[in-house]
């Protein structure tokens, strides 16, 4: 279960990143 939580959180930040860098 925590892993899945981890997993979510680097994929929120990396979503974030992608999108700044697009901008």
């Amino acid at each position: 279960m925590y892993q899945t939580l981890k997993i979510q959180k680097e994929t929120e930040i990396c979503i974030t990143r992608f999108r700044t860098i697009q901008r």
